[in-house]
């Protein structure tokens, strides 16, 4: 897991749900296809979570190959690093 650099190229492919039970700073969970490398460029499937920091005023975007894990836990382990 790690947070998504303001370059990154991607497609969004699939939106998931959020439960109405989440927490309200979760703005967005999908899973995604990140292209890098230049002249070979490569795919990957991933996972990207937009969270709201309301402290800080601050929005993140995070991108994981986890897609078990609830939209929610991602940002606190992050958090915790």
């Amino acid at each position: 897991m790690t947070k998504l650099k303001d370059n990154a190229i991607y497609e969004a492919r699939k939106e998931f749900n959020i439960p109405d039970d989440a927490d309200s700073g979760v703005l967005k969970d999908e899973e995604i296809i990140l292209s890098f490398g230049g002249k070979k460029e490569l795919k990957h499937r991933l996972r990207r979570i937009a969270y709201w920091d309301s402290e800080n005023n601050r929005l993140f975007e995070f991108i994981t190959n986890n897609f078990e894990l609830s939209a929610e836990k991602i940002p606190l382990i992050y958090k915790k690093r």
